[in-house]
């Protein structure tokens, strides 16, 4: 997740930095706008990892109970037998 929130931060820093050097802004506020923006796209990865983290997990359990399911099904065919 640390790798995640670190690219995430550079990516928001960069694009707010070099859109801000773009329409000539001063470069205080140019970088205390890319520092929010680090922040705030940090903030957002971490929460995309969680959510996708989140559905990987619901997606493996959905699987694994599916396959539970079939064994027993097959137990119960073979014991019928």
């Amino acid at each position: 997740m640390t790798r995640f929130m670190l690219y995430g931060g550079f990516v928001g820093f960069m694009l707010v930095f070099f859109s801000g050097l773009m329409i000539h802004r001063e470069l205080n506020e140019t970088l205390r706008d890319a520092m929010v923006g680090c922040f705030l796209m940090a903030y957002l990865s971490k929460l995309f990892y969680r959510r996708l983290e989140a559905c990987a997990v619901a997606v493996l359990e959905k699987d694994a109970a599916a396959a539970a399911a079939d064994r027993q099904k097959q137990e119960a065919e073979k014991r019928a037998q």
